[in-house]
């Protein structure tokens, strides 16, 4: 946990020096690295919501900002974390969310495709799927009890 705590700290120095700079995706960019440690923080408490949910709503903002900045080697990477995460995020969630967890497989399946094709509208359009997916699932989940 004293990993967690000392890199969201970094991380929030990090945003601080990058708004002194007044550099809006960069700022965007340190925002989002903080989203990254938050589900280690939820994980302290319980909850309906499975954290890595979060994790994957992280790796799909990077990948739109990366792609918005034309960084496909880099949103290749975040799609590699993002595949580890939702293959351990998958078998904790409930049998009730099957429909959405397919479209959810579809939809990143589709994601990868755009990232390969560098094609920065769709990595922008398919990352905003997967967020309203991940929005899905996370409703579903409370509702549920996972």
């Amino acid at each position: 946990m004293q990993t967690t705590i000392n890199d969201f700290e970094s991380a929030l120095n990090n945003l601080t020096k990058t708004v002194e700079v007044q550099d809006a995706y960069l700022s965007l960019l340190e925002v989002n690295q903080l989203y990254k440690y938050l589900p280690d923080f939820y994980m302290l408490y319980e909850s309906k919501v499975p954290p890595d949910l979060d994790r994957l709503r992280f790796a799909a903002k990077k990948i739109m900002l990366l792609g918005e900045k034309q960084n496909f080697a880099g949103a290749n990477d975040v799609l590699l974390y993002f595949e580890n995460i939702w293959m351990t995020a998958r078998p904790k969630l409930k049998s009730e969310n099957a429909e959405v967890v397919s479209k959810f497989e579809f939809a990143f399946a589709d994601l990868k495709n755009s990232v390969i094709a560098k094609n920065e509208m769709i990595v922008k359009a398919k990352s905003e799927v997967l967020l309203k997916l991940i929005d899905e699932i996370e409703k579903k989940a409370e509702k549920s009890g996972k």
